[in-house]
């Protein structure tokens, strides 16, 4: 957003709304986000500037309103009294929404925040059903026997509907009946079915037949198809919630694993001084995996001594008549390090 905007008076500020609202040919509010010229304010500044909600901000300019819902709480008291009658018993939410309305809106128009709240208020029997509680004791029990059938202690899906009265009674966690059944946390529930080198393989086969990384259906869908893990276990074994850092990692770790020029080509490149920052950018890879590549050929690198190579390293090239913006991509790959590091220098000289 433009400062010219917050320096305008709220009439002003009216005046440009007009004319913004007008270019864009008299849009709907989200319309008008999507398309409006990003130097003006989005209508989220504009309602908390102008105390205005979108309907009352078109109207105090003289706009035609896209859509008002005239619909009071009278006429939906009446519409939940005559299905409630049809059904012979209190609508669920779902039965409301089909052939009433929009919960929200409903509950917007009785001024209350919940459905049972509107049901209260129109003297309705509240539509809850007594959930079925199990003890601790009959929980352990079915958790032992399941496991028994399985041959190995249930895991969350294969309890099926019992896991959230299982979470509910033992604090959240299987963890917890599988101690009290006697599977302590040491036992090795199952054994991992897919190593990590082939995950990676996979992996690079997904990466190759889409020729970029897939979407999450996409994913999930080879994964179900080749009768692979979940998504859930890919993520948690590759220690990360991004499809694009899984696809990544997979890459990376399948190239410097294989491709020992690349090995070479870091230990030679830092031999001859180069930067760690910037052998992972002439080898398109990150500083971790040039430590442990360096480590793997007997070359223990001190980080905390080449962090202070690299900030004498950034006060020399300042000296020097470079800008700070040169010293960072030369030596923090773009990252602006070189600012802080310099004023620091200065401020103590």
């Amino acid at each position: 957003m433009d400062i010219k905007y917050k320096n305008m008076d709220d009439n002003e500020l009216l005046e440009a709304f007009k004319k913004e609202y007008t270019r864009l040919n008299y849009p709907t509010m989200y319309v008008f986000n999507k398309d409006r010229n990003k130097e003006f304010p989005c209508t989220g500044y504009l309602e908390k500037r102008l105390n205005f909600n979108w309907n009352s901000l078109l109207e105090k300019c003289d706009f035609k309103l896209h859509y008002i819902n005239n619909k009071d709480m009278q006429y939906y008291k009446e519409k939940i009294l005559q299905l409630t009658e049809q059904l012979e018993h209190t609508p669920t939410k779902l039965e409301i929404e089909k052939n009433v309305g929009s919960i929200s809106t409903i509950c917007k128009a009785f001024n209350v925040d919940t459905y049972n709240n509107v049901l209260e208020a129109l003297d309705l029997e509240k539509n809850l059903k007594s959930k079925q509680e199990f003890t601790r004791e009959e929980l352990k029990a079915y958790y032992m026997d399941l496991s028994s059938k399985l041959g190995h202690p249930a895991t969350a899906e294969e309890c099926k509907e019992k896991i959230n009265y299982i979470y509910k009674e033992f604090n959240g966690s299987l963890a917890n009946i599988r101690k009290e059944c006697g599977y302590y946390k040491n036992f090795n529930y199952r054994d991992l079915k897919y190593s990590n080198k082939e995950l990676d393989k996979f992996l690079i086969i997904i990466y190759k037949k889409y020729k970029r990384i897939p979407t999450t259906k996409e994913l999930e869908t080879e994964l179900k198809n080749n009768k692979y893990c979940s998504k859930g276990t890919l993520f948690i074994r590759y220690n990360t919630n991004k499809i694009e850092e899984l696809f990544k990692k997979a890459l990376e770790y399948n190239y410097f694993r294989n491709n020992k020029y690349a090995k070479n080509k870091i230990v030679d490149l830092y031999e001859v001084g180069e930067e760690v920052n910037n052998i992972a950018t002439l080898v398109k890879t990150n500083r971790t995996t040039i430590y442990n590549v360096l480590r793997a050929k007997g070359i223990n690198i001190n980080r905390k001594q080449e962090a202070t190579r690299r900030r004498f390293k950034a006060i020399e090239l300042y000296k020097a008549g470079m800008s700070l913006r040169e010293i960072d991509n030369i030596l923090y790959k773009g990252n602006r390090r070189a600012e802080g590091i310099i004023y620091k220098h200065l401020k103590s000289n």
